[in-house]
């Protein structure tokens, strides 16, 4: 609470885009330039994982998409960084989902600052996708943790397209080895794109 207060200072990523709060405005132009308040909710790009994710997300975009992703989805949004970063790359559609309410406030918020259409949270835990979730993602993003994450992939490989890619982040390097063996058995191959930072890891996945 205090460092919601506080605010943070503007973060680069990737010298290409530019993340700060409604106190601290960017003494530089960047191509993307995002506002994310944070309300009791995670994600900034302070935390060397979202920071991670939102590299992963950008090389994805550039190197195997060149514009044409249609529709992305983020697990446990958060304040909806993830999410908004790919509206200003350029996704057609985002749709997104945490388990906290506060998260879903705060995401729907930030969304709004940023003036991204196309931005869809709910409320709810992976068993929102087939309900309240409908169709099929070129790209999912899980920010999230070791636990819920192999909890979850195979719903994960369910709403992903053949030929889509899934991003995970929120584990540590140690953590690589059972994710991919996991990751595995759901049709997802291991790129040879991952990040490592202080340990943390961020893997993309193929759906084959």
């Amino acid at each position: 609470e205090e460092w919601e207060k506080e605010g943070f200072e503007p973060i680069v990523v990737a010298d290409r885009m530019i993340i700060h709060d409604s106190r601290h405005l960017p003494e530089k132009v960047y191509p993307i330039d995002m506002v994310i308040d944070a309300k009791l909710a995670f994600g900034t790009g302070t935390h060397q994982t979202t920071n991670m994710m939102l590299q992963a997300l950008m090389k994805l975009y550039d190197k195997h998409y060149k514009g044409r992703v249609t529709r992305l989805l983020d697990c446990g949004c958060g304040t909806g960084i993830l999410g908004i970063a790919a509206r200003k790359l350029g996704v057609d559609e985002v749709w997104a989902y945490d388990i906290d309410e506060w998260s879903v406030r705060n995401t729907a918020d930030n969304s709004r600052k940023n003036e991204t259409d196309n931005f869809h949270a709910v409320c709810g835990d992976v068993t929102v996708l087939g309900r309240e979730i409908i169709g099929s993602f070129d790209i999912v993003m899980a920010n999230i943790n070791r636990n819920i994450l192999l909890a979850d992939v195979a719903h994960f490989s369910n709403v992903l397209q053949t030929g889509g890619y899934l991003v995970v982040s929120g584990f540590y390097q140690s953590d690589s080895a059972v994710i991919e063996r996991e990751f595995e058995k759901c049709k997802l191959v291991l790129c040879d794109d991952s990040i490592v930072n202080d340990d943390w890891t961020c893997m993309i996945f193929r759906r084959v």
